[in-house]
C-alpha cells in the first residue's frame, strides 16, 4: 500500500522526482500520482468558484487491506485476542491470517473485478499466534503492528510485498487540505472533488463504444453521438473515498502516521468527557484522584445536610435542636464508617483501570463504526441499521431485565435471611458467579447471532446480484432474438413485394388506365365539377368533423383527470386520517397503562402512611420491595407489549413495500408488453398506409393527364404539406407523452423518498420517547435509592446506640441477635445501593448520549423531508407549465383551424353562387329568344294579368329546372365519386383518433383494450 504527499512548497521538485521514477513505479503508484496531480491542478485553479490552494494532499492505497478485509470477513479482520495466561503472567496475542489453497488462490488470481472476491472458507484462513509478551502494553504494540503489516501483505503473492493486479488495485483513500472548502458542506466538497476527477479520468473508449449507425427503421431509437457524449455517462475507473477538510480542521489533529490502528477514530473524542459519557467530576488519575476522592466525600455531606423532611418547617425550636444535633452526629459516624472507607478505597483504585479499558473499547468500536459508515455512505442502508439497532436494544434490554432480576432476588435474599448472615455472603457470591456466567453466555449468543444475520444478509444480497444478472442476459437474448426475426420479416416482406405485388401492380394499373382513358372525355367536366366544389366541401367538413370530435374527447379526458385528483384527495386523507387514529389510540393506552401504575402506585403509598406506625419494621423492609418488583413487572409487561404491537406494525409495513414493489414491477412490464405490441401494429399500419397511398397516387397519375401542369404541382405540394403536417403533429404529441411520463415517473420517485422519510421519522421520534421515559424513570429510581440511604444511615447509629445500651437481660431476651441482625441488613443494602447509584448513572449518561444521536437524526430527517417536499413541488410546477404550453398550442391551432374553415365555407358558398347566376342568365336568354319568337299579336292580345301570371310561371319554372338540374348534377358526382378515396380518408381519420387516444395522458384505457382495438378489422 502506497503513501504519497504533496506539499505547497515544493511542486517542481516533487514533479521531477515523479518523472525520473515514473518508469520504476507500478499501476497502484502511478495511480496515485495521477489523483495527486488531478486533485492539485483542479483545487489549485485560480478560475474555481472559490479560488485557494492546496495545502495538503495524500492519496493511499488501500486495495490490500480491503482485498483482506474481503477475504476475511468482517468478524475475523476485526478479531483481536490479547488473553494472559491462567498460571503465568504472560500475554498471548493472535490475529486471522490468509492461508490460500492451491486452487482457491490460481482462482483469486485471474479474478478480472471485485465481484468474484467473496469470504473464504474456514479451511483457507489460520488464527497465528504472534507470541507471549511480558506485558499487556507490549502486547497491544505487537498487535498494532501486525495489524499494520497484514494490511500492507499481498496474500495472493509468494512475496507479500508484490503489487496487486491492476484489476483489483482500483481501492484508494484521498485526503485534501484547501482554502477552497471553507464555507462549503461536505456534500459541496465531495462534489467539486468528484467533478475535477471524472472531468480528468473519464474514459474515451466509452463514447467510441456508445456511437451507433443511424437504423434505418421508422420507430426504433438509437443512443447517438450527442447522448453518448452526455456528462451523465462519465464513470471513474476505480473506487475512491475523500476526506476533505479545511486547514483548521486539518491544524487540530495529530499526525495520523502517530497514532495506532486502534485510534484511527481520532483523539479528540477521547479527551471529549461526553463521548465517554462520563461527569467532568469523574476524571482519571493524571487529573488528581486526590481531589476525586475530596469531591465524593463533599457531595456525601451534601446529600446528608441538604435531605430534610418537608415537615420540618413546622416543628417546634427544641425538635429542631433534636434533628439538628442528631444529623449532626449521624455526620460524625458516617466520616469514620468503614464501608464508607472501603468505597472511597475501590473507587479510586478501580477507576483509571475502567477507564483506560473503556477508552480502548470506544476507540475499536469509533474505528469499526468510521469504516462501516464510509463505504455505506452512498446506500440507503437505513433500515438495516434501525433493524440491527432493535436486535441490539432487544439483547440489551433481555441481559439488563436479567442484571434487574437477579440483582432483586439478591436484595431479597439479603433483607429476608438476614438471621443467617454467612449464608446470605455465601449465596450472594453464588448469584454473582451466575450473572457472570450468564452474561458471558448471553454476549457469546449476541456474537454468534450477529455473526449469522450478517452472513445471511450477505448471501441473499449476492444470490440477488446473481439473478439479476441471469435475468438481464436472459432479456437481452429475448429482444436481441426478436429484433432479428422482425428484420428477417422485413426482409422476406420486401422481396415479396418486389417479385410479385409490384408486377401485379403494375398490370393492373395498365388495364386500369386503359379503362380509365375511355371514360375521361365522358367524365371530364363531372370531375372538374368534384374537384372545385365537392372535393373542398368534403374536406371541410371532415375536418369539422374531427375537430368536433378532438374537442369532445379532450372533454373526457379533461373530466376524467379531475375525478382522479378527487378520488386520490380524499384516498389520502383517510389514509392520514387512519394513521392518526391509530397513533391517537397508542398514546391513550400508553396513557391508560401509566395512570393505572400511578393509581396503583398511590394505593400502596397509602396504605403505607396508614400502616406506619403498627407495621413499621416490615414497611421499611418489605413493602417498598415489593412496590418495586411490581413497578418493574407492570413496566416490562407494557414494553413487552409495545415492542409486539411495533414489531407487528413493521412486519406488515415491510410486507406492504414489497407486495407494492412487485405489483409496480409487473404493471411495468405489462405496459412495456402492450406498448411493443402497439408499436408492432403502428409499424403494419404504417406500411399499409404507404402502401395505400402508392395505390392513391397511381390512381391519380391518369387524372393529371387532363389537368394542367399547375393543378399537378399543387396538388403534389399539399400532399407533401399535408404528410409533413401529420408527420408533425404525431411527433410532436409522442414528445409531450414523453415528457408526460417522464414527469410521472419523477414525481413517483420523490412520493415514495418522501414516505420512506416520513416512516424512518417517526420511527426516530417514537425512539426518542422511549428512552426519554427510560431516563424519566431511571432519575426517580436514584431519587428513592437516595431517600432510602438517608433513612438507612440515620438508622445505623440508632442501631449501634441500642446496642451499646443492651443490658444482659436484654441479650438473652435475643434484642443482641436482633439487632446485630439489623446493623448487618443496613450495612450490605448502602453497598448494594452504591452500586445501583452507579449503574442507573452510567444507564442515564447512555440515554443522553443516544437523546443527543436521536435528536440529530431527527433533524437530518425533517432536513431531508423538506428537499423531498421542494422537489416534488417543482416538478408539479414544471408539469403545470408543460400542461400550459400544450394547451395554449392546441387553442392555437383550434384557431387556425376555424379561420380556415370559414375561408373555405365562404369560397364555396360564392362558387355556388356564381354558377346559379350563370344558369339563371342561360335560362334568361333562352325565355328572350321564345318570346322573340312568338307573334306580336298574341302579345298585345294579353292583358297585364296574364302577363304577370305568365311571368310568374316562367320564373317557377326557371328555379324548378335549376333545382333538378343541380340535384341530378350531385347524384351523378356520389355514383362517380371513387369508393378508394372515401375510403382512404375514412382510414386516415381513424388512424388519427387512436393516435390521440394512445398518447393523450388523461388516457385511462388498460392494456386489454388497446389490444382489442387493434386487433379489430
Amino acid at each position: 500500500m502506497s503513501r504519497r504527499r504533496l506539499s505547497i512548497g515544493r511542486p517542481r521538485r516533487a514533479s521531477r522526482e515523479r518523472d525520473g521514477a515514473a518508469e520504476e513505479l507500478s499501476h497502484s503508484e502511478r495511480l496515485c500520482l495521477a489523483l495527486q496531480d488531478a486533485l492539485v491542478s483542479a483545487l489549485a485553479d485560480p478560475a474555481a468558484p472559490a479560488g485557494g490552494g492546496v495545502l495538503h494532499c495524500t492519496v493511499v492505497d488501500v486495495s490490500v487491506a480491503e482485498l483482506q478485509y474481503r477475504l476475511l470477513g468482517a468478524s475475523r479482520y476485526w478479531y483481536r485476542s490479547i488473553k494472559q495466561e491462567k498460571h503465568g503472567k504472560r500475554w498471548e496475542v493472535q490475529l486471522y491470517e490468509v492461508c490460500c489453497r492451491k486452487s482457491t488462490l490460481s482462482r483469486l488470481r485471474t479474478a478480472t473485478s471485485w465481484h468474484v472476491v467473496s469470504r473464504l472458507l474456514p479451511d483457507d484462513v489460520q488464527l497465528r499466534s504472534l507470541g507471549l509478551f511480558d506485558s499487556e502494553k507490549a502486547a497491544l504494540h505487537a498487535f498494532d503492528a501486525a495489524f499494520r503489516a497484514r494490511d500492507l501483505a499481498n496474500p495472493l503473492a509468494q512475496q507479500q510485498s508484490e503489487p496487486l493486479p491492476a484489476a483489483l488495485a482500483t481501492r484508494f483513500h484521498a485526503t485534501v487540505v484547501s482554502d477552497c472548502f471553507a464555507r462549503r458542506t461536505q456534500r459541496e466538497r465531495l462534489s467539486l472533488i468528484y467533478e475535477a476527477l471524472l472531468s480528468v479520468f473519464s474514459p474515451a473508449s466509452v463514447h467510441e463504444r456508445l456511437e451507433h449507425s443511424p437504423s434505418r427503421l421508422r420507430g426504433v431509437g438509437t443512443v447517438g453521438r450527442h447522448v453518448a457524449r452526455l456528462p451523465h455517462w462519465r464513470t471513474l475507473p476505480f473506487d475512491v473515498s475523500v476526506a476533505a477538510k479545511t486547514p483548521a480542521q486539518w491544524a487540530s489533529q495529530p499526525s495520523r502516521d502517530a497514532v495506532s490502528d486502534t485510534e484511527r477514530g481520532g483523539r479528540s473524542h477521547l479527551r471529549n468527557d461526553r463521548a465517554l459519557l462520563l461527569d467532568r467530576s469523574v476524571l482519571p488519575a493524571s487529573r488528581g484522584l486526590a481531589d476525586l476522592v475530596a469531591l465524593n466525600q463533599d457531595e456525601i455531606q451534601a446529600r446528608t445536610k441538604s435531605v430534610l423532611p418537608h415537615f420540618y418547617h413546622g416543628l417546634p425550636e427544641e425538635l429542631k435542636r433534636m434533628v439538628a444535633d442528631e444529623q449532626r452526629r449521624v455526620e460524625q459516624a458516617l466520616s469514620h464508617t468503614p464501608s464508607v472507607q472501603k468505597l472511597l478505597r475501590n473507587h479510586e483504585a478501580q477507576l483509571l483501570p475502567k477507564y483506560l479499558k473503556r477508552r480502548r473499547a470506544l476507540a475499536l468500536a469509533a474505528l469499526r463504526l468510521q469504516r462501516v459508515c464510509r463505504r455505506r455512505a452512498q446506500r440507503r442502508s437505513i433500515a438495516r441499521v434501525l433493524r440491527r439497532h432493535r436486535a441490539a436494544g432487544t439483547i440489551q434490554r433481555c441481559f439488563r431485565g436479567s442484571q434487574a432480576r437477579a440483582f432483586v432476588r439478591a436484595l431479597h435474599r439479603v433483607l429476608t435471611c438476614a438471621s443467617v448472615v454467612v449464608q446470605s455472603v455465601f449465596r450472594s457470591y453464588a448469584s454473582r458467579q451466575r450473572t457472570k456466567e450468564l452474561r458471558r453466555r448471553m454476549e457469546l449468543a449476541a456474537r454468534l447471532l450477529q455473526r449469522c444475520y450478517r452472513g445471511f444478509v450477505a448471501r441473499a444480497w449476492v444470490r440477488w446480484i446473481r439473478q439479476m444478472k441471469d435475468s438481464a442476459v436472459v432479456i437481452e437474448r429475448l429482444v436481441r432474438g426478436f429484433l432479428a426475426r422482425s428484420r428477417a420479416a422485413r426482409m422476406r416482406l420486401a422481396r415479396h413485394k418486389r417479385r410479385v405485388l409490384q408486377p401485379a401492380a403494375t398490370a393492373i394499373q395498365r388495364v386500369w388506365r386503359g379503362h380509365r382513358a375511355r371514360l375521361v372525355a365522358a367524365e371530364k367536366r363531372a370531375v372538374q365539377y368534384r374537384l372545385r366544389v365537392l372535393s373542398p366541401a368534403a374536406i371541410t367538413l371532415a375536418r369539422v368533423l374531427r375537430g368536433f370530435l378532438a374537442r369532445r374527447l379532450a372533454e373526457r379526458f379533461r373530466r376524467a383527470w379531475q375525478c382522479a385528483i378527487v378520488i386520490q384527495r380524499h384516498w389520502r386523507s383517510h389514509r392520514f386520517y387512519r394513521k392518526w387514529m391509530d397513533l391517537m389510540e397508542w398514546r391513550r393506552r400508553d396513557r391508560m397503562a401509566t395512570r393505572i401504575g400511578a393509581v396503583a402506585r398511590g394505593y400502596v403509598a397509602r396504605k403505607f402512611f396508614r400502616r406506619e406506625q403498627r407495621r413499621r419494621y416490615l414497611v421499611r423492609v418489605v413493602r417498598p420491595a415489593a412496590v418495586t418488583i411490581q413497578r418493574v413487572f407492570r413496566g416490562h409487561q407494557v414494553r413487552r407489549r409495545l415492542e409486539d404491537l411495533r414489531d407487528r406494525i413493521e412486519a406488515a409495513i415491510t410486507l406492504q413495500q414489497m407486495w407494492r414493489k412487485r405489483h409496480r414491477i409487473r404493471t411495468i412490464q405489462q405496459r412495456l408488453k402492450g406498448f411493443r405490441g402497439a408499436l408492432r401494429e403502428a409499424s403494419a399500419a404504417r406500411i399499409q398506409r404507404c402502401y395505400r397511398c402508392f395505390r392513391a397516387r397511381q390512381l391519380l397519375a391518369f387524372l393529371k393527364l387532363s389537368q394542367r401542369a399547375r393543378f399537378g404541382k399543387a396538388a403534389l405540394v399539399v400532399q407533401c404539406a399535408w404528410r409533413s403536417h401529420c408527420s408533425r403533429v404525431q411527433l410532436r404529441e409522442f414528445r409531450f407523452c414523453s415528457r408526460v411520463e417522464r414527469k410521472a415517473a419523477a414525481l413517483t420517485d420523490w412520493k415514495e423518498r418522501r414516505e420512506d422519510i416520513e416512516f424512518d421519522l417517526e420511527d426516530a421520534r417514537a425512539d426518542l420517547k422511549r428512552v426519554l421515559r427510560f431516563r424519566s424513570k431511571s432519575l426517580r429510581r436514584v431519587k428513592e435509592l437516595k431517600a432510602m440511604r438517608i433513612e438507612w444511615e440515620r438508622r445505623q447509629p440508632v442501631v449501634e446506640k441500642e446496642l451499646a445500651q443492651l443490658t444482659s437481660e436484654d441479650l438473652d431476651r435475643g434484642w443482641g441477635e436482633a439487632f446485630e441482625t439489623e446493623k448487618h441488613v443496613l450495612h450490605y443494602s448502602l453497598e448494594l445501593s452504591v452500586e445501583d447509584i452507579l449503574a442507573r448513572k452510567d444507564q442515564i449518561r447512555e440515554c443522553d448520549a443516544e437523546i443527543d444521536d436521536l435528536r440529530l437524526e431527527i433533524e437530518d430527517l425533517e432536513r431531508d423531508l423538506e428537499e423531498c417536499i421542494l422537489g416534488e413541488t417543482m416538478e408539479l410546477q414544471d408539469y403545470r407549465e408543460s400542461e400550459m404550453q400544450n394547451a395554449h398550442r392546441m387553442f392555437a391551432a383550434a384557431r387556425e383551424r376555424e379561420i380556415r374553415r370559414q375561408k373555405v365555407h365562404w369560397a364555396v358558398r360564392n362558387i355556388r353562387r356564381n354558377v346559379v347566376r350563370r344558369q339563371r342568365e342561360d335560362l334568361k336568354l333562352v325565355e328572350r329568344e321564345l318570346l322573340a319568337q312568338r307573334q306580336v299579336q298574341e302579345l298585345s292580345l294579353l292583358g297585364f294579368e296574364k302577363k304577370r301570371q305568365l311571368k310568374e310561371k316562367l320564373e317557377l319554372a326557371i328555379e324548378s329546372a335549376v333545382t333538378k338540374q343541380s340535384r341530378d348534377n350531385e347524384v351523378k358526382m356520389e355514383l362517380r365519386r371513387d369508393a378508394k378515396v372515401i375510403a382512404g380518408f375514412d382510414d386516415t381519420i381513424q388512424r388519427m383518433h387512436k393516435i390521440t387516444q394512445q398518447y393523450s395522458p388523461a388516457n385511462g384505457t388498460s392494456h386489454r383494450e388497446l389490444e382489442t382495438e387493434t386487433a379489430r378489422p
